[in-house]
């Protein structure tokens, strides 16, 4: 990102800093959290805010990243955010694809894989998902409903957290349930750092933070966001691995592997779900033959340039 867009990250880090704080972050306050007083760096936060500062000293960037207590892929995010080019120069290129011829090309290769699969976006939107897993989280009648009742896009922290899909109630151990849940919200951390400035980024903060809509995945999103910080050893970890006991279909052992596809539009994410035993892959045969189960539906609109954002009464929050 450019010194600009770098210096809207950082505000918005330390806005971040003020919620977990709970009290109010001046610039000032945040060069005495870093160290930055008396060393002749005085003014060095409003510089940087501004976009005023295009040379990132790494002591300046190391004592913000330990302050703002990033996890481990978020800080690789954060200093790669540091160097000063802009999203659009380093993904794109000359001659680069369409999006639509690129999001195309990643689903044509995934039809020759015969498993449920789904393809989300930085924001854990998800952008395409073949009807086998949509049927597997029950979620191909929920997508419409989803975006008209809740107006937001289909997303996985979204159903992940919230009650109506009771997901949570499938686990056969909750610390499974707990795990994937952390980890999941870590790879959301780092895969929207350098977005944090987006007016997006901030509805969806709202609707997982600050709506009203329901407390309880209100309060489970707070408790796994802070969670995010502090338990770091699956900071990174892209296998997810699923023992459940799902109301339609049965016992289902999987694993989910995330793999990132790199675009000239940004970063897409691929999950495809691997059973690991018998019973999972004939479950999973089954869904994929059914009505044309390996056929592939179009959700949520890519790149992050096309997300439309519903008013409704929400307006984001002031710097």
């Amino acid at each position: 990102m450019n010194w600009h867009e770098f210096g809207k990250l950082i505000r918005e880090l330390r806005k971040a800093l003020q919620t977990r704080l709970g009290r109010s972050v001046t610039q000032a306050d945040l060069e005495r959290m870093c160290g930055f007083v008396g060393r002749g760096r005085r003014g060095i936060v409003g510089r940087l805010e501004r976009g005023e500062l295009h040379c990132m000293d790494e002591e300046v960037l190391v004592a913000l990243a330990d302050v703002f207590n990033l996890t481990r892929l978020e800080r690789r995010e954060f200093f790669l955010a540091a160097n000063g080019v802009s999203t659009a120069k380093i993904y794109q290129y000359p001659g680069a694809p369409s999006p639509e011829r690129e999001i195309e090309q990643i689903i044509q290769n995934m039809r020759r894989v015969p498993l449920p699969v789904m393809i989300t976006d930085v924001f854990a939107d998800v952008v395409a998902i073949n009807r086998a897993l949509a049927r597997l989280y029950n979620m191909e009648d929920q997508f419409a409903s989803l975006t008209r009742s809740s107006r937001m896009l289909p997303n996985v922290l979204y159903f992940l957290f919230h009650p109506r899909f009771r997901f949570r109630e499938m686990f056969r151990r909750e610390e499974d349930w707990r795990n994937l849940l952390v980890a999941d919200v870590q790879f959301f951390r780092r895969s929207t750092l350098q977005y944090r400035s987006e007016l997006y980024w901030q509805y969806l903060m709202y609707r997982f933070m600050d709506s009203n809509e329901d407390p309880e995945m209100r309060r489970l999103f707070i408790h796994f966001w802070s969670l995010a910080e502090v338990e770091r050893s699956r900071d990174g970890n892209t296998t997810r691995f699923y023992d459940l006991r799902h109301p339609k279909l049965g016992n289902l052992r999987y694993t989910a592997i995330v793999s990132e596809e790199v675009t000239s539009r940004g970063n897409l994410y691929v999950i495809t779900h691997i059973p690991v035993d018998d019973i999972t892959r004939r479950t999973f045969d089954a869904l994929l033959r059914r009505d044309k189960g390996s056929e592939w539906l179009r959700v949520a609109p890519w790149p992050v340039s096309e997300k439309i954002i519903p008013r409704n009464g929400w307006r984001p929050r002031r710097a």
